[in-house]
C-alpha cells in the first residue's frame, strides 16, 4: 500500500512533466509569430496612413497625439513580447540587425511622443520642425512589411531591383560618355554665339551643354526657357548640320544604348529575383522537415503517455 502511495505521486509527477513537454514542443509549432507579424504589419500600414493624413488633415488636433501614444504603446509592446521570448536570440539570433532597426524605431517613437507631449504643454513651436523629422523618420517602418508571407513578391522584386543596381551604376557610365563626347562638340561649335541667343546659349559651357544633350535625349524635354525647341531655332539660325548631328545622336542612344541597357538590367533583375526564389524554396523545404520532426518528437511523447512506451518508439 505504501509503494502504491508513493508511486501514484510519482506517476502523476512524471505525467505532468510529459504534459509540460508537449506544450512545449507544440508551441514551437504554433505560427504565433506569423499571426503576431501579420498583425503588426496591418499596424504598420495604418501608422502610415494616419503619417499622411495627419500632414494634410489638421495637425495640431489633440487626437493625433493620442493615435501616437496607442501606435507607440503597441510596438513597445511587441518589443517587450520578443524580449520575453529571450534577449539572447532577440539582441544575437538571425534576425538581430532586424531588432536592432525595430528598438531604434520604438525608442525614437517615444523620444517623439515625448517630445510633442512638452511642446503641447508648454505651447511653444521650437521643436516643431524636429518633431516633423522624427515623424518622417517613422515612415522607414514599412521595410518591415518585405519581411510578412503576404509581401512575398514585393520582397523578390526589391531584391531583383537591389541585383540591378550594379548594372545600372555601369548603364549610366555607358549613357555618359557619348553624351559628354557631344558636349563638348556642341560646346566649341555652338558655345561661341551664346551670346546671340537662338538656342545657342543651351551649350555655354561644358556642364550646360551636357544637361541640355541629358534633357534632350533622356528626358525627350528640349525647350529654352520660353518654351521655344531648341533645335528648331539652331537649325533655322546656324544651319541644319547641327539638326542632323542632333538627330545622329538620338538615334543612337534610342536605338542603340538604351535597348541594350534595358536589356542588360531585366535580365540581371530576373537573375536576383530568381535566386531570392531559390533561397525561399530551400527554407520552405526546411521548414517541412522541421515540422516533420516536431511531429515525430510529439508522437513520441504522446506514446510515452499513453502507453508508457519510450520515446524512441515513434521512429
Amino acid at each position: 500500500v505504501l509503494q502504491l502511495s508513493e508511486a501514484q505521486p510519482s506517476s502523476a509527477k512524471r505525467r505532468q512533466r510529459t504534459q509540460s513537454r508537449i506544450v512545449d514542443e507544440w508551441s514551437k509549432l504554433t505560427p504565433f509569430n506569423v499571426i503576431m507579424e501579420s498583425v503588426f504589419g496591418i499596424l504598420i500600414l495604418a501608422n502610415a496612413v494616419t503619417i499622411g493624413v495627419q500632414a494634410d488633415v489638421s495637425s495640431e488636433w489633440s487626437g493625433w497625439l493620442v493615435l501616437d501614444a496607442i501606435f507607440a504603446a503597441m510596438f513597445t509592446a511587441e518589443c517587450l513580447i520578443k524580449l520575453q521570448k529571450g534577449w539572447r536570440d532577440y539582441f544575437l539570433g538571425s534576425d538581430r540587425f532586424w531588432n536592432y532597426f525595430e528598438l531604434t524605431l520604438v525608442i525614437q517613437g517615444l523620444v517623439e511622443l515625448i517630445l510633442a507631449v512638452a511642446i503641447t504643454e508648454g505651447g511653444g513651436t521650437s521643436g516643431l520642425s524636429l518633431l516633423r523629422i522624427l515623424r518622417l523618420a517613422r515612415i522607414s517602418r514599412l521595410l518591415r512589411l518585405c519581411r510578412l508571407q503576404m509581401f512575398t513578391e514585393l520582397k523578390i522584386m526589391i531584391s531583383g531591383a537591389i541585383g540591378g543596381c550594379r548594372t545600372l551604376g555601369w548603364a549610366s557610365i555607358l549613357l555618359c560618355l557619348p553624351l559628354y563626347s557631344a558636349a563638348i562638340a556642341f560646346r566649341e561649335t555652338l558655345g561661341i554665339h551664346a551670346g546671340e541667343g537662338f538656342g545657342a546659349e543651351a551649350f555655354e559651357t561644358v556642364p550646360t551643354a551636357f544637361f541640355t544633350l541629358f534633357r534632350c535625349t533622356v528626358s525627350s524635354e528640349c525647350a529654352d526657357h520660353y518654351g521655344r525647341p531648341i533645335w528648331a531655332l539652331v537649325a533655322a539660325r546656324y544651319g541644319w548640320i547641327y539638326s542632323f548631328m542632333y538627330c545622329m545622336l538620338e538615334v543612337l542612344m534610342t536605338f542603340g544604348l538604351f535597348n541594350v541597357v534595358v536589356a542588360i538590367f531585366i535580365e540581371n533583375v530576373l537573375a536576383g529575383a530568381r535566386t531570392d526564389n531559390l533561397v525561399m524554396q530551400r527554407e520552405r523545404l526546411r521548414d517541412k522537415s522541421f515540422f516533420a520532426n516536431k511531429m515525430s518528437d510529439l508522437l513520441a511523447i504522446i506514446l510515452e503517455v499513453v502507453h508508457g512506451a519510450e520515446p524512441g518508439a515513434a521512429d
